[in-house]
């Protein structure tokens, strides 16, 4: 009888339960975005509101020579990421809580632990529409921006082609869908975390224009272009 009767009670706990650590769970990407986000915005200011960007040629600081970098080696190697620690460590608010397992590869080199140089350790990608990848995009700066508040610069994304992006950014691309890397993680698989240029960062729902290009969306969440800039989402 008593087995019985907490039987019953843990079926009716166990949902509750659930429910409240996938809540924590999503609000610990949340503070995980917000804070990528705040260093990015500190390096903006630094370098005279210019977007931060996907990736960047820089010299290293063990090497002295010029790499190629994704957007989290750009933070550590110019000392915008908290102090302390080993990659293995601060790579840790690059990977959402919610999700298992990681792609640790990157054009057939396999680490042994999360890295900032593979991009299958990242489960936050870059808007490389705002935030250009160096050289091959014009940088643009955020006073030319529209709408810092609606346009998208940090969210969860999911693994695409290892061998052409990763998890590392994502984009809105009319002829290359793998492109579209939003992952919808939480509640269930209905909600994507954002962070926004401006800083905030919120749960966002499923919705068309998040999950299929197409030339009649123009919001500007994505800051898309095709050979130029839309111009409701840029001022020039």
């Amino acid at each position: 009888m008593v087995i019985a009767i907490i039987a019953i009670l843990a079926s009716m706990l166990l949902p509750a339960l659930s429910k409240a650590r996938d809540k924590a769970r999503t609000i610990d990407c949340l503070n995980n975005q917000k804070s990528l986000r705040l260093y990015m915005m500190m390096y903006e200011l630094d370098w005279n509101d210019i977007l931060f960007p996907a990736t960047l040629n820089i010299t290293a600081a063990a090497t002295g020579q010029q790499v190629a970098c994704y957007w989290g080696r750009v933070l550590m190697e110019q000392n915008y990421l908290r102090k302390g620690g080993n990659q293995a460590a601060l790579i840790r608010e690059f990977q959402c809580p919610a999700k298992k397992g990681l792609t640790l590869t990157q054009f057939s080199v396999d680490y042994k632990y999360p890295n900032v140089d593979a991009s299958g350790s990242y489960h936050y990608g870059l808007n490389s529409m705002p935030h250009a990848v160096n050289p091959t995009n014009k940088i643009r700066s955020i006073r030319e921006l529209r709408f810092p508040a609606k346009t998208s610069s940090l969210a969860d994304t999911h693994q695409g082609n290892p061998n052409v992006i990763g998890r590392h950014s994502y984009r809105y691309d009319n002829s290359s869908q793998e492109w579209m890397l939003l992952d919808f993680t939480h509640s269930g698989g209905t909600m994507c975390n954002v962070a926004y240029v401006d800083g905030h960062a919120t749960s966002e729902n499923k919705r068309p224009f998040l999950l299929k290009a197409s030339l009649s969306y123009t919001s500007p969440f994505w800051a898309y272009k095709w050979s130029t800039y839309k111009p409701y989402s840029w001022i020039h």
